[in-house]
């Protein structure tokens, strides 16, 4: 069951109306929300998978 901090972060992240992209410590983009799905031309679920072969350009 979801928090309602989760929920809170699920609405916003979903609902907001720019794209957010989430990356792990190695750069892999681990999620997208739908508006930066929307950006890419990806259907929602698909840019995380397309967009972590490009991982290395979001290193620091």
């Amino acid at each position: 069951m979801h928090s309602r901090i989760e929920t809170r972060f699920e609405t916003i992240f979903n609902h907001v109306n720019e794209g957010i992209l989430i990356a792990d410590s190695n750069g892999m983009i681990i999620l997208a929300n739908p508006k930066a799905n929307q950006m890419f031309g990806y259907a929602d679920g698909e840019l995380e998978v397309n967009l972590s072969k490009y991982s290395c350009l979001l290193r620091t």
